[in-house]
């Protein structure tokens, strides 16, 4: 019962649906199996999609000893002295690189409160210029549009605007990336055999050495077996040896096109997962936006989008970074921008595809955005963060009507 819900979820089975399953294959539910009194409950006596996630999420399928903390009441797997999982038992009912894909299968369905909640698309995404607190979802009264909002100076950007500009300059730089789909690849190993056969081996040599081979034509035998056996060591030797693990493989698709296929938050998700940040305030004739130009940023949405591990630039970080670029505009110690003869060639691609930008976002909107792009060199200064080497891309919006 538990490996078929373990190939369901791999092959990508709700926690409802396989509950239903086990229902309907009339599994006894664990307090009808533990014999209990009889439940008036109706629900009690079906299947949760709560007890199935924590069956398919207990470190226990590989057989591992696990104690619940008392305070957090998670679990938590027990280790010996050299830092190794204590097992229970030699037979695990899943094997380890089974239940890593279990948990990756089971990672890509996990919603977080604010997805249940109906949390808004730049949640945690978008950070006020001035004061670096997280922007939130408001709508007033009055108005029939909704705003974004910052708790500390209580200025407000219209929610449309400021999500078309994030969502523009995000996919500007990750639309024309080829989605990545994460496949476990077996891992090929031969040492089992390489010992057995060099263990034949030292068997033969001992038969020959214990005089089991002085019969008529017995060493014709003993030459033949260690020929044979030395043939399949040396086969052994040259075969490759890997370990079992994941691989990224194309799928000839772009994000841009699968942008279209998500729902608001599933491109939050691929936004906060890959460690996008923008930063925006309220101006008197608009409000500035603000972002990064990160040379990984690609990298890390492909990862994300996968499955895969991400490590995101620490929010401090880029806080840190944001506020000591914003330091130097004001100190006046930026150097003149250099003559665009002496652009590199990635410095003109983001010129380039900020002018898109500002195209698409003007027609769409009929506000008019004033770009500014750090083009100063990018000199890095003993102990500062590799971010701070990252282009700060600055952005006016000065709107037109209603706002």
């Amino acid at each position: 019962m538990v490996l078929e819900l373990v190939r369901q979820a791999i092959d990508g089975g709700t926690y409802s649906g396989m509950a239903a399953w086990l229902d309907e294959s009339g599994v006894p539910t664990p307090l009808d199996a533990d014999g209990g009194k009889p439940r008036q409950d109706q629900r009690q006596r079906r299947w949760l999609p709560e007890t199935v996630k924590h069956i398919l999420t207990s470190p226990n399928l590989t057989a591992c000893t696990t104690v619940r903390d008392e305070k957090t009441r998670q679990l938590h797997v027990v280790r010996n002295a050299d830092g190794l999982p204590l097992r229970f038992t030699d037979a695990p009912l899943v094997d380890d690189v089974t239940y890593a894909r279990l948990q990756q299968a089971l990672s890509k369905r996990t919603r977080t409160a604010s997805d249940r909640k109906g949390g808004h698309l730049l949640h945690r995404v978008a950070y006020c210029a001035i004061h670096g607190d997280a922007l939130y979802g408001w709508k007033k009264m009055d108005r029939k549009a909704g705003y974004y909002r910052c708790m500390v100076c209580r200025s407000y950007i219209r929610m449309d605007d400021l999500e078309d500009l994030a969502v523009m300059t995000f996919l500007d730089q990750v639309g024309d990336v080829e989605v990545m789909d994460r496949r476990y690849v077996p891992g090929e190993d031969h040492s089992a055999e390489l010992s057995d056969v060099y263990a034949a081996l030292e068997d033969v040599r001992a038969e020959r050495d214990g005089g089991e081979y002085s019969y008529t034509g017995g060493m014709d035998d003993y030459r033949k077996r260690t020929a044979r056996l030395s043939a399949r060591l040396a086969e052994l030797e040259v075969k490759p040896s890997r370990p079992a693990g994941f691989e990224l493989v194309p799928t000839g698709e772009t994000f841009g096109e699968k942008w279209e296929q998500l729902d608001a938050q599933g491109r939050r998700r691929l936004m906060l997962g890959a460690g996008y940040e923008v930063r925006a305030s309220r101006t008197a004739e608009g409000f500035t936006f603000s972002f990064r130009m990160d040379p990984e940023l690609a990298a890390r949405v492909q990862a994300v989008a996968a499955g895969a591990p991400v490590s995101v630039p620490d929010h401090a970080e880029l806080q840190a970074a944001y506020e000591l670029s914003r330091l130097i505009e004001w100190a006046g110690e930026n150097a003149p921008e250099r003559p665009e003869s002496e652009w590199s060639p990635v410095e003109r691609a983001q010129v380039e595809a900020m002018r898109r930008v500002q195209a698409e976002f003007e027609q769409r909107t009929g506000h008019t955005l004033q770009i500014s792009i750090d083009l100063t060199p990018q000199v890095q200064q003993p102990g500062s963060s590799a971010l701070r080497r990252h282009r700060l891309c600055l952005i006016n919006c000065v709107y037109r009507g209603e706002t």
